[in-house]
């Protein structure tokens, strides 16, 4: 993966697989003359009927309309989800590094990502910021309580 975007590698998968958190009927791919070329991956809690958020989302770069071939494995899982009962669209999730929208290449990422998003119905957008503190860093002094 060459792209500066959270995406969840084959040790995660398997790990959260056996856990129920990834499962087989979750697991989308597209698929061009058996190659392997696009892949949605959906996650829900251990005990969740259906999946909660997307995850992952992955199309070949050489791949021309890789939007499109985005798009359609999103329409085909949000519709399996819709006809296996699923009582609301589960949300997407697209982690990325700070600074994002100052990186040609995280933009680039984004933008197909949205675009195939949109496609597929998956219109709501909210944006969380992940803060982290590290030792680092230190800590700020106290200011007392009053």
């Amino acid at each position: 993966m060459d792209e500066p975007v959270g995406w969840i590698d084959a040790d995660r998968y398997l790990h959260e697989l056996k856990q129920g958190m990834y499962r087989p009927e979750w697991t989308w791919i597209a698929e061009d003359d058996g190659r392997i070329v696009g892949r949605s991956l959906w996650w829900g809690r251990q005990d969740s009927a259906h999946p909660v958020a997307l995850d992952c989302l992955h199309v070949d770069a050489t791949l021309p309309g890789r939007a499109e071939v985005a798009a359609g494995l999103l329409t085909a899982a949000l519709r399996a989800f819709a006809d296996a009962g699923a009582p609301r669209t589960p949300l997407y999730n697209l982690t990325l590094p700070v600074g994002w929208r100052d990186t040609p290449a995280a933009v680039a990422a984004v933008e197909w990502r949205c675009r195939a998003a949109v496609a597929a119905g998956l219109t709501h957008e909210v944006e969380r910021l992940r803060l982290q503190w590290t030792a680092d860093v230190g800590l700020p002094t106290s200011r007392g309580l009053g």
